[in-house]
């Protein structure tokens, strides 16, 4: 992608991120300082000009970054309330009436889902439709945005029968449950994944693909001098949604494609548009979205071996009225998702540092395919003007939140390859 998007994953490799976090840090120290004055000096050469961020940008943004914060631990301190009141162990009586123990685990999640729907829905609300609106960042209706928000509570219900195995592994299996299940994690991840661009996201908008003309032409051009076989590249129909700018890439195997904003196209100039793809190719010749997802499969099961060995020691001596007598009961499922949501935010800058790493390689992948260190420069501060974005946020925020580098250090790193005609003298 071409910007900061929330995380909500919880599992990466903390070696690998330490690595990273050391890395970076070492890299910024040593070579940081040049890298300003260079492209400061470019800066005044070819009269370009860092965007600024406005009041409304800083609001924007701020409001942004608190509801990136709150809205897990909100999640999560509810499913704890609702451990703690008694009222999920209830749940789990008024339930035993039905005889079969996989409709009651299903019965039960799908409570649990709706109720932490409705917990979530007005962070939801007001982050997708009131602020963007009250921003002018939307395009869309209230009832458009209704009918997809009653779409995405259908995929998380829908969703809900794929905790069954997980239960049902925990329930039947004394011994090594976490390995089982890491295997199902794996299956079902790559499966969803796959048919994400596929099924799961036509469901709420329309894909295309890039018509012919003087910008594909140039694509072509550009996947040639990348060594890559025209990839599949898409537009959809953001812009009844949105007026951000914005690109990606999804998918595995061959439903892997790159997706483009039609804003994207509309509201920028073509050699910026360029640059985004350029970009894009590299998350795609460099199987970015596979690396990704095998990382965090990987790490998720010492996650899982940890939470096995912490359930064999600690689970007579967790509280009665939660209702988690053995781990087969499904409130126990309840108290995972509730660390899972809990340990979110606390994991956010591992998985932030890993994922600027993977966004500043693309960036110089971009940079060396498209030689165009002013356009690649003059796209992130179009990015930051449309998109509301801070280009310079404070340091925590980027270090804690950012899943690409602020569009300062992205415009100072594209900046200092622009090469300069001397100055006459």
């Amino acid at each position: 992608t071409l910007r900061s998007t929330p995380t909500h994953g919880i599992s990466t490799l903390w070696i690998l991120a330490a690595f990273c976090t050391a890395a970076s840090c070492t890299a910024a120290f040593a070579g940081n300082r040049e890298v300003v004055e260079t492209s400061k000096n470019i800066a005044s050469h070819i009269d370009f000009i860092y965007p600024q961020a406005s009041d409304a940008a800083r609001n924007y943004n701020f409001q942004h970054y608190v509801l990136q914060i709150c809205r897990p631990l909100v999640l999560a301190s509810s499913v704890f309330i609702l451990l703690q009141s008694g009222w999920l162990a209830k749940l789990s009586i008024r339930l035993e009436r039905i005889a079969s123990y996989a409709l009651r685990v299903l019965a039960y999640l799908s409570i649990l889902t709706l109720i932490l729907y409705l917990v979530d829905l007005p962070f939801a609300f007001y982050s997708q439709f009131i602020l963007e609106h009250h921003f002018g960042l939307s395009n869309q209706t209230l009832s458009a945005w209704c009918l997809d928000e009653s779409k995405r509570l259908l995929l998380r219900l829908s969703f809900v029968p794929l905790f069954l195995p997980v239960a049902l592994i925990i329930r039947h299996r004394q011994r090594f449950w976490s390995f089982w299940i890491w295997l199902l994690i794996v299956g079902a991840t790559m499966v969803l994944v796959y048919l994400k661009p596929i099924i799961l996201d036509t469901m709420f908008n329309k894909f295309s693909p890039l018509p012919p003309g003087s910008l594909r032409t140039k694509i072509e051009l550009l996947c040639a001098k990348a060594e890559l076989r025209n990839p599949e590249i898409e537009v959809v129909d953001r812009s009844k949604q949105t007026k951000k700018i914005n690109a990606y890439v999804t998918g595995l195997s061959n439903s892997t494609r790159i997706v483009l904003y039609d804003t994207l196209t509309r509201d920028i100039k073509e050699a910026e548009v360029l640059c985004v793809v350029a970009h894009e190719m590299a998350h795609y010749k460099y199987q970015h979205v596979l690396t990704g997802l095998a990382l965090s499969l990987l790490a998720i099961l010492p996650v899982l071996v940890f939470a096995e060995f912490l359930t064999n020691r600690f689970l007579p001596s967790l509280p009665r009225r939660w209702g988690i007598k053995t781990k087969a009961d499904p409130s126990f499922l309840a108290l995972g998702l509730g660390i899972m949501y809990a340990s979110s935010i606390l994991i956010s800058p591992i998985e932030c540092t890993i994922a600027r790493h993977v966004e500043t390689e693309a960036d110089d992948f971009a940079l060396r395919i498209t030689g165009d260190g002013r356009s690649v420069a003059q796209l992130f501060a179009s990015l930051a003007r449309l998109d509301l974005i801070d280009p310079d946020p404070p340091a925590i925020i980027e270090f804690w939140l950012y899943t690409h580098p602020s569009i300062r250090h992205r415009i100072e790193r594209a900046l200092a390859t622009v090469k300069t005609e001397p100055t006459a003298r």
